[in-house]
């Protein structure tokens, strides 16, 4: 509960206790990451990174810590944050493939960054837009309308009535 009202606060001054934290308490670390990716800022980002290079080190790193470190690193992430999701990619695999593809198309969208997806990772973004998660799905769509391609179009306007926002991305999008 303390991690968590911290992280609420927003002060930069707890990120020095709420790293402590999770280095002398383990089972609070998922809680401490979610705290620091409330409050954010440049040295929240690089030891979130740190983290998450060290998770991908360990064989069976555990799915829930990937994927609070995912969502913290999606909120505060950068340019440099998304060019380290990307040169693990390969790395992160199943469900939270989704998670770190919904994050990166976070980080592109709060950056306002101009970005391509490789073809590579329209197959993965296909098989996000038919996740059970809306943010998911959304974050899929967007990251889809970048594709020409017959498949991308159907699978588009297949989405069509799952959630007004998608609708909403969809069509804009296919009107163009």
């Amino acid at each position: 509960a303390t991690l968590e009202a911290l992280g609420n606060i927003g002060s930069n001054a707890a990120i020095e206790p709420i790293s402590n934290t999770y280095e002398r308490y383990p089972f609070a670390r998922i809680m401490a990451i979610e705290a620091l990716g409330k409050i954010g800022g440049n040295s929240v980002q690089i030891f979130l990174v740190k983290k998450f290079k060290e998770a991908l080190t360990v064989q069976n790193a555990d799915g829930v810590y990937l994927f609070a470190l995912l969502d913290a690193m999606g909120i505060v992430g950068d340019d440099e944050t998304l060019e380290i999701l990307l040169a693990n990619y390969e790395n992160i695999k199943e469900h939270l493939r989704n998670v770190l593809l919904h994050e990166m198309v976070q980080i592109i969208e709060r950056c306002n960054l101009e970005f391509q997806f490789d073809d590579k990772v329209k197959d993965d973004l296909l098989h996000a837009l038919r996740s059970d998660n809306q943010h998911i799905q959304l974050s899929a769509a967007k990251g889809l309308v970048q594709f020409e391609d017959r498949d991308v179009t159907k699978a588009l306007l297949l989405s069509l009535g799952i959630s007004e926002e998608l609708d909403f991305v969809v069509i804009v999008q296919m009107s163009g």
